[in-house]
């Protein structure tokens, strides 16, 4: 894994199936500007929430914090 990549992994559907898993399946947005705004905001990037909308929300701690 590369050391500026971030993994959100649902942990509740996987924790009982060792696999095996599958990627390659890519969408084309805006995510990474939008994640280095929230960055330059001292906003760190915890964790995404899906749903049944179009619609993604995104999780912050402020880096102070960390």
């Amino acid at each position: 894994m590369e050391e500026d990549q971030q993994v959100f992994w649902d942990i509740l559907k996987t924790k009982n199936n060792n696999g095996p898993f599958k990627g390659g399946y890519y969408v084309r947005n805006d995510l990474k500007d939008f994640f280095q705004r929230l960055k330059d905001n001292n906003e760190d990037i915890v964790g995404i929430v899906v749903d049944d909308s179009y619609n993604l929300e995104v999780i912050v701690m402020d880096q102070e914090n960390v």
